[in-house]
């Protein structure tokens, strides 16, 4: 079992966002559930980012994700316009028309580079901490930095190789304090403002909260 980026991403997007969380049950066949979506617009997000979430943490081999570099609300976005503009689509279970759309939106590739990750920040840490230096940005970089941390965690449990053997944050340190030590580290090590964003955190982490 793996639990990708865009798993850890999306986790922490419906965590700073509890209003997010779907309070009209979808109906699980995409024609009906595009006709919910015309109402319901925040359920019907809501609703794929669960399905994400449950693909990511299926036994099933061979699964889609949004790839890492697509935001994972503008990823949702292509896929109801394809599963819309494909109307052979609209009789699939939901799970299955979206494994389509997916398919072939992106050929299930697991990065797309586009200069940004999955939650909408720079993907490389000089542009990265310019961008979270906007008072607006912070849900989007608490985020990113919640995400990135949740991925260690989920390698202390054998579920995402990517991050294993880094050191997740301790379990009583707060966002708030969290994303200002993780910032505060990065803008204090100026030769990783041209390294990943995501293992840049990693590394922040195992020197913040040493685990070895």
């Amino acid at each position: 079992m793996k639990i990708t980026a865009l798993c850890m991403a999306a986790f922490a997007a419906l965590l700073f966002a509890p209003q997010a969380m779907s309070a009209a049950k979808a109906p699980d066949h995409v024609g009906p559930f595009l006709n919910f979506c015309v109402k319901h617009h925040q359920d019907c997000m809501t609703s794929l980012v669960v399905d994400e979430i449950a693909t990511n943490l299926s036994e099933n081999s061979g699964q889609c994700d949004i790839p890492r570099g697509i935001e994972t609300d503008a990823g949702n976005a292509q896929i109801l316009d394809w599963l819309k503009a494909h109307p052979e689509s609209h009789t699939l279970p939901l799970h299955d028309g979206m494994q389509a759309a997916m398919k072939s939106i992106w050929n299930c590739a697991a990065v797309v580079k586009t200069g940004m990750t999955s939650m909408g920040t720079p993907d490389t840490i000089a542009p990265f901490l310019a961008f979270c230096e906007d008072k607006h940005h912070y849900s989007k970089c608490a985020n990113e930095i919640v995400g990135d941390n949740m991925a260690v965690y989920a390698g202390t449990k054998g579920l995402n190789d990517s991050a294993k053997g880094h050191c997740p944050s301790p379990d009583d340190i707060d966002t708030p304090e969290l994303t200002r030590k993780i910032l505060g580290w990065l803008h204090e090590h100026p030769e990783l403002n041209d390294q990943d964003t995501e293992t840049s955190v990693w590394a922040a982490g195992d020197s913040l909260w040493p685990c070895h």
